[in-house]
């Protein structure tokens, strides 16, 4: 009987826990999708943007994906990684420095990790 009363009293006392629903991202991490504007040395911006996913330690490299991967251990990954959006960062690349500004932070489904391009025949 006392267990009884014991566990009921539990379950009265219970809090139901639900998982938040993420509205987005606050800062770029491993796993995520980051689209970026680079800057050119004129600090002019590009007209076109890119689109990565910030991968583990190395980078996957697939010409059919449609989202390519950057291991978060290259130059523009470790610039990336805990930015938010607006920011602007500066990576080194092989023309020297270069500024890029983060525009974006998605988090991936399966759908986008998993679709190829189109190739013309």
């Amino acid at each position: 009987m006392l267990t009884n009363r014991l566990g009921e009293r539990r379950l009265q006392l219970a809090l139901v826990a639900t998982a938040p629903k993420l509205k987005g991202c606050e800062f770029a991490q491993v796993g995520h999708i980051v689209i970026i504007r680079r800057y050119d040395e004129n600090n002019v911006a590009s007209q076109t943007t890119q689109t990565f996913l910030l991968g583990g330690w190395e980078e996957i490299s697939d010409p059919e994906a449609k989202i390519q991967t950057i291991s978060c251990n290259s130059p523009l990954g470790k610039v990336l990684i805990g930015k938010t959006i607006g920011e602007i960062s500066e990576v080194e690349a092989p023309g020297g420095f270069q500024e890029v500004e983060l525009l974006g932070i998605e988090i991936p489904n399966i759908k986008q990790l998993t679709e190829r391009r189109s190739v013309a025949a």
